[in-house]
This record gives C-alpha cells, sequence and structure tokens, in this order.
C-alpha cells in the first residue's frame, strides 16, 4: 500500500482518535484539579497522534534503513496513551462505586425519595464512562502490539532485501565480467573461443520481491489495525455518557469530571471493587 492510502485511510483517523482519547483524559484530570497530569496527557497523545498522522509518506526498501520510517507510529507513545487510560478507567470505577455506596442517613420525607432517585442514576453513569475507556484503552493497545509486530517485520524485510540486493549486484558484475571477457577473445580472434554469456537471470529478484511483499503485508495489516481501532475508538465516543445538565455528578461528555461533587463521591486507591 502506498504512503499516501495509509495516511488517508489509517493514520490521519487513528491520530485524531488518539488525540480524542488523550484529550478525553486531560480534560477530566484538568477539572479535577490535576493540572500537571493534564498537561502531561495532552503532550504524550499530540506527540503520538503526530507521529501516526505524519504529512511525509513512507520511505520505501532502499530508501531507508530505519524500519520506523517504512512503517510510521511510536510504540512507546502508544502504551503512554493506554495507560493514561487505564488511569482513568479506575478513577471512574472508584467514583461510581463511592455514588453507589452513598446512603440518605439523615435525610427523611420527599427529599430522601428524591436523593434515592438521583442516587440511582449516578453510579451507571460513570461506570460506562469507564468501560468507555477500557474499550479506547483497549483498542490502542491492540493497534500498538501491530504496530510493534510490523514494524519488526520491517526490519525483515530491510534485511532480507540488503541480502538479496548484494546477491544481484554479485551476479550483474560476474555477467558483465563474463560477457567483457569473451568480447574480448572474440576481437583477438581467440581459438577456440571460452564459453559465449547466455541469457542473464537475476538470483536476488526473488528475494527482493519476497522482502517488498513482506513489507506490503506488514502494512496491510497495520492498515486494518488502524481502521479497526479507530472503530473502537467511535464506539467509545458513542457510548460514553451524554452531559444531565439537570446533574451535577454526573460524567460530562467529553468526559469531564468535577473536582468535588456535589454528591461528595468517595475514592480510593487500589483497584475497582466489584460493581
Amino acid at each position: 500500500m502506498s504512503g499516501k492510502g495509509w495516511l488517508e485511510r489509517g493514520a490521519d483517523a487513528v491520530g485524531h482518535g488518539v488525540e480524542w482519547a488523550g484529550d478525553k483524559v486531560a480534560n477530566g484530570l484538568e477539572n479535577a484539579g490535576w493540572q500537571g497530569g493534564a498537561n502531561a496527557v495532552r503532550a504524550s497523545t499530540n506527540s503520538v497522534a503526530n507521529l501516526i498522522s505524519v504529512e511525509a509518506h513512507e520511505l520505501q526498501l532502499g530508501q531507508t534503513d530505519d524500519p520506523r520510517r517504512l512503517i510510521h507510529g511510536s510504540v512507546s507513545a502508544l502504551r503512554s496513551t493506554v495507560s493514561h487510560l487505564r488511569d482513568f478507567q479506575n478513577a471512574f470505577d472508584q467514583t461510581g462505586l463511592g455514588l453507589k455506596g452513598l446512603d440518605e442517613d439523615g435525610i427523611t420525607g420527599a427529599a430522601a425519595d428524591a436523593f434515592r432517585t438521583e442516587a440511582q442514576k449516578q453510579p451507571p453513569r460513570w461506570f460506562t464512562a469507564a468501560d468507555a475507556c477500557d474499550t479506547a484503552a483497549n483498542a490502542l493497545d491492540r493497534f500498538a502490539d501491530t504496530v510493534q509486530w510490523a514494524q519488526g517485520q520491517a526490519q525483515e524485510a530491510l534485511d532480507a532485501y540488503k541480502i538479496a540486493i548484494k546477491t544481484s549486484e554479485a551476479a550483474h558484475k560476474a555477467y558483465a565480467e563474463w560477457c567483457a571477457t569473451y568480447e574480448a577473445a572474440v576481437r583477438a580472434q581467440q581459438d577456440p573461443l571460452p564459453a559465449r554469456p547466455m541469457g542473464f537471470t537475476d538470483p536476488g529478484e526473488g528475494g527482493i520481491q519476497a522482502a517488498r511483499d513482506k513489507l506490503a503485508e506488514a502494512r496491510r495489516q497495520r492498515d486494518e489495525a488502524a481502521r479497526s481501532a479507530v472503530g473502537a475508538l467511535e464506539t467509545a465516543r458513542d457510548a460514553a455518557p451524554p452531559l444531565h445538565s439537570s446533574s451535577r455528578c454526573s460524567p460530562t461528555w467529553p468526559w469531564r469530571v468535577s473536582a468535588r461533587p456535589t454528591c461528595s463521591a468517595a475514592s480510593g486507591g487500589g483497584p475497582p471493587r466489584s460493581r
């Protein structure tokens, strides 16, 4: 697949998806008062989006010795974004569990009924937001796996290509010398003449094509993974809870979290408890 095809069908879409996922995390951290964390998330996600959505075409075999210029993508930046999403998933789960554990002690009558009605609405919204983070993280994690594999394939293609090129060059040189020797013998009217050169067959041609095919297949699978990641990111976006203006402790879209929800959601460290 050409560089242009990858950029049009894969890189831009995934790059935008990474930026979208990172913005959701950063917005939530910022509104929760963690400005430093928000800045770090934005920096990492903008970086990986830029690395994926590069404007330059991917190079071909023979143009570079760097597999990352044959297969674009930063595995480390993708993994970093996945880690941020996992942390945020846990925070959403903890908030939902905290809201789920609230009771109406000291509240009676209509106020208690209203509290119960509102309290029942809140945890599912936070759990849905957590699930959306999980979906996005899984999508980017799978894509990172594929990019890492594809860049490994690109390195193998590079190695095989170099060997095939050397084989081809050596064969061309030997054939040219054979032809030169024969032509010199003809001019000198040598008798008997040396063996006449026959049609040339390039022994490196098959290896060169095999290396190109390996790179093309790696790009194809990388592009397929990119499309899958975009679809999963869109699913996460669509599944995230919408803004309900009547609720001040509901997660808003895009995934904003109040620093101190009015319903005093409990939070804590450690893995999420059973919902």
